[in-house]
């Protein structure tokens, strides 16, 4: 559209379309070539795709036939230049034009964006350059200002569900994160039914990662990631096995209704403080997220969030946490280890053994991220730890430490030698962001490069 606008500032009032004007026309292409894909369009017919040409008649908008037919836009298609057809680059913006507009008209109605946006995607979803059509939308979203909100993030959310992405389109997208942090941020949060196809959550990971110590988005993370932190929800997270479902709310909720319970005056306005209770999680749990996100940057001012990420875990019993993820975040912050330290401890400072059971374990659970002696035996006198057996998915592969110097050879390394054989080097590193095969390979190279 800068396009046009500078050719309304050199022709002036000899172009009869504005920019409104021109927007409307590409959608009423993009609409009857959505109908009949790879179609071309009669000169002779062209006016009817004009609003401005129902406005001001055709004799008035003659000047404009060479500068639309022949522009930037859409091009001659045929010796006798009797039809024009779209510019391949400009298509999924045609399209993406339309599929705003679509949105836009539904949202008025009072409509949800998201079912809205499937049935789009379902009259395209055929169309080779689906993926292109959903991130030019998502981009004129970001540069609209009157686009809904709730609209942007539904597009965000379409296009990170889509199987065909490649990295250069990615990188456009990504382009668009610093624009509209929130609409990325909102689609990392819509619950799971909101979404249709099931989110990629590594490619929506990456692209906030990517963009994350840009100022605008640094900004809106430093809002966003302690709610992620401290969110909750009564209901119940994952998978079941069939009839266990019932059986694991109900367990689910009296848990959090008992720590709720026991909870004195000041606990419970101090758990409502620094906790987010939501109608039920999302497909991915956003601390993992929120732990990728904080690496490597000042922690000091995501304390209350941290607390609050172990007041979730005490009261909720949550199994499926970041708790690893977070605690070498923390450990090994290279930024400000010490003032988050003393935040930390400021925080839980008036918790001891007299304190509710949720209190005490959440004030543990945080200090024992901390990682050093004085923190650990702090987190222990609040709640001693009982004996217990932990295992870790690497030791399928190895089960010695290939990084102590003085470990012997594991038992079970050919584990890791027949998972090296049967890899596809194809599939390794092929994408911005990591697959299963990447993770495995991360898993077997430290004992295969130390004792094979």
């Amino acid at each position: 559209m800068e396009y046009w606008r500078a050719r309304l500032s050199e022709r002036g009032n000899l172009l009869a379309h504005d920019v409104r004007d021109l927007e409307k026309l590409l959608r009423l292409h993009a609409k009857a070539w959505r109908e009949q894909p790879k179609r071309k369009f009669d000169r002779d017919e062209w006016a009817a795709h004009s609003g401005a040409a129902l406005r001001h008649g055709l004799a008035n908008v003659q000047n404009d036939l060479t500068e639309i037919e022949e522009g930037r836009f859409l091009q001659s298609a045929g010796a006798d230049g009797g039809a024009y057809e779209f510019r391949r680059e400009v298509l999924p913006y045609a399209l993406g034009l339309l599929i705003n507009a679509e949105i836009k008209e539904e949202l008025e109605r009072g409509g949800d964006p998201n079912e809205q946006l499937e049935r789009i995607i379902d009259t395209v979803r055929g169309f080779d350059i689906l993926a292109e059509i959903v991130a030019a939308a998502v981009g004129l979203a970001a540069l609209d200002d009157g686009f809904p909100t709730n609209g942007r993030a539904a597009l965000v959310a379409a296009w990170s569900s889509l199987q065909n992405t490649d990295d250069t389109a990615a990188e456009e997208v990504s382009s668009y994160v610093p624009v509209r942090p929130e609409a990325f941020l909102d689609a990392a949060e819509a619950p799971v039914d909101a979404r249709g196809a099931p989110l990629r959550y590594d490619l929506l990971s990456a692209l906030l990662l990517y963009r994350r110590d840009h100022p605008a988005v640094r900004a809106a993370l430093e809002t966003r990631l302690p709610r992620w932190l401290g969110r909750w929800s009564r209901r119940a997270a994952g998978y079941n096995r069939p009839g266990e479902a019932q059986d694991r709310q109900a367990s689910h909720e009296a848990r959090i209704e008992s720590n709720l319970a026991a909870l004195s005056e000041l606990e419970g306005t101090k758990f409502g403080e620094f906790t987010v209770e939501v109608p039920e999680y999302g497909a991915q749990g956003l601390d993992w997220l929120a732990a990728s996100l904080l690496a490597g940057r000042e922690l000091k001012p995501f304390a209350k969030g941290l607390f609050g990420w172990a007041l979730v875990q005490a009261v909720t019993g949550g199994s499926d946490s970041a708790r690893e993820n977070l605690a070498w975040v923390v450990r090994l912050n290279p930024m400000d280890w010490a003032e988050t330290r003393d935040a930390i401890w400021q925080l839980t400072a008036a918790i001891d053994p007299t304190s509710s059971n949720a209190i005490g374990t959440a004030a543990a659970v945080a200090l024992g991220l901390l990682g050093d002696k004085e923190s650990s035996a702090r987190s222990a006198h609040l709640r001693p730890q009982s004996p217990g057996h932990t295992w870790r998915l690497v030791e399928n592969f190895c089960d010695t430490n290939p990084h102590d110097p003085n470990a012997s050879q594991g038992t079970n390394l050919e584990n890791a030698r027949r998972a090296a054989a049967a890899m596809m080097p194809e599939s390794i590193w092929v994408s911005m962001y990591r697959t299963a095969e990447d993770h495995q390979l991360e898993l077997i190279t430290p004992a295969l490069t130390r004792f094979d």
